[in-house]
């Protein structure tokens, strides 16, 4: 006999009781359940008060998309609302298993984005790294290249600035993995290219040369780069002047990738410039005013990536640097996310491609200190 029909039998012998000498079940007064029935593989899951009048746990069904619900019993990536599972305000990772999307992200047991999200096929595809909550966050490698990005890296100075740091100078490679040689706060280290670990001593940074890892063509005198080096005593002069009470200058703005190099666009005359790692103007991409959403030149960046690669580049830019949402592949009219990789296919081009999940938008200090 299953330990679940045990726990019934006892349950309703003992609830019997109790019946007779009041006029409707009652919980109280009887000795209780008999440990916890074993339930199936997903979708089951257990859940307290569900038989025997409520009384004692038991085994129940995800409840599907549309489906009538209790609270919590919605499957993963869906929310009860009213009294009815239903996709989520924002795209959390799970939530695209709900959505008849070409794409579904990869998803973590808490819920949460992988780290590595790849896109494509394996061979053309492309590998990014995401922030936890679904944020594309620096770093990149095509897919056929990408068997050991980790975007370690990229999430850990994430991570540091969520916690208030501003002057984070820990260095990624351009696939988020960790930079062999690492300074920060003053010392600098030899580290693991996967797991971030440091390796061997730790010295001042004036000493860096002292370490195996430090390669002189590669780094040079200085271990900051133009670009970050530039961004690095910014952020120092503005966190002095706000100890001191002030917020908003004059100071020209450097946006960096986490590698050192000069990130998407830069902040030139009053406007917004796509540019490349070396901070030459990619085309003539550039926006005024910041777009909803912010400005990523995606598609912009692209185009150059693949010249750079060997590859032939045939998508369609905006004038702002990102991805035309409705393209052209092949004999096909499709959707296209901010990374230029199809979600959905169109049949009549006259209709709009189909929202996709929100993610969420965060303002970075670049950006802030031009809208103050």
């Amino acid at each position: 006999m299953r330990q679940g029909e045990l726990l019934l039998i006892f349950s309703l012998a003992v609830l019997g009781s109790v019946t007779a000498q009041n006029d409707f079940p009652s919980c109280s007064g009887f000795i209780g359940c008999l440990g916890e029935p074993e339930c199936g593989p997903y979708p089951n899951l257990l859940r307290p008060n569900r038989t025997v009048n409520s009384c004692c746990p038991g085994c129940v069904d995800h409840v599907v998309l549309g489906g009538e619900c209790d609270p919590k019993e919605c499957l993963p990536g869906l929310d009860c609302e009213s009294g009815e599972c239903a996709l989520p305000a924002t795209g959390t990772c799970q939530s695209y298993e709900h959505r008849d999307l070409l794409w579904k992200p990869k998803c973590e047991l808490d819920g949460t984005f992988s780290a590595v999200q790849c896109k494509g096929e394996r061979l053309s595809g492309r590998c990014y790294c995401y922030s936890e909550d679904g944020r594309r966050i620096f770093g990149q490698q095509w897919w056929s290249k990408a068997e050991n990005m980790t975007c370690g890296c990229s999430r850990k100075i994430e991570a540091l600035k969520q916690q208030g740091r501003v002057d984070v100078t820990i260095h990624c490679t351009e696939d988020g993995n960790f930079d062999t040689l690492q300074c920060d706060s003053g010392v600098c280290w030899c580290a693991d290219n996967i797991t971030g670990q440091t390796l061997g001593e730790v010295v001042p940074e004036p000493m860096m040369q002292m370490l195996p890892c430090y390669n002189a063509t590669a780094v040079g005198d200085s271990y900051l780069r133009r670009c970050d080096s530039a961004e690095y005593a910014l952020k120092v002069i503005r966190d002095e002047m706000r100890t001191h009470g002030t917020v908003g200058d004059a100071f020209v703005s450097k946006n960096c990738g986490y590698d050192g190099s000069y990130g998407e666009y830069q902040f030139e005359s009053g406007n917004r410039y796509c540019t490349w790692r070396d901070n030459s103007r990619i085309g003539s991409f550039m926006v005024g005013q910041l777009p909803p959403g912010g400005m990523n030149c995606y598609c912009a960046r692209d185009s150059r990536y693949f010249q750079e690669s060997g590859y032939l580049f045939t998508m369609l830019c905006s004038g702002d640097g990102s991805y035309i949402p409705m393209q052209s592949l092949e004999d096909k009219t499709v959707c296209v996310d901010k990374d230029g990789f199809p979600y959905a296919e169109i049949t009549d081009t006259s209709e709009a491609c189909p929202s996709l999940p929100a993610t969420p938008y965060v303002l970075t200090e670049f950006e802030f200190f031009k809208l103050v």
